[in-house]
């Protein structure tokens, strides 16, 4: 299995703007399983609704980021103790 080459000028998240769940996901390079992982962690997308539709505000997406990894680091250090 051919592994992905990591890319630094692929898309990335703009604290500027709201983004679409899906267009988030993307953007973050994260999948629907990270989200719900992080959520049993304790570490909950911030959304916002619009009628029927839903948003990522790009600066509260990069700070659930850095709390997913966050918490994930610390999930590991129990595992490890």
């Amino acid at each position: 299995m051919a592994r992905r080459k990591a890319t630094t000028n692929g898309p990335a998240v703009d604290p500027s703007l709201l983004y679409g769940i899906e267009e988030f996901l993307r953007a973050a390079g994260i999948g629907r399983t990270t989200v719900a992982r992080a959520a049993t962690l304790g570490v909950e997308l911030p959304t916002h609704d619009v009628g029927r539709r839903v948003y990522v505000d790009g600066a509260e997406g990069i700070q659930y980021l850095k709390d997913v990894a966050a918490a994930q680091a610390a999930e590991k250090q129990l595992a490890f103790a």
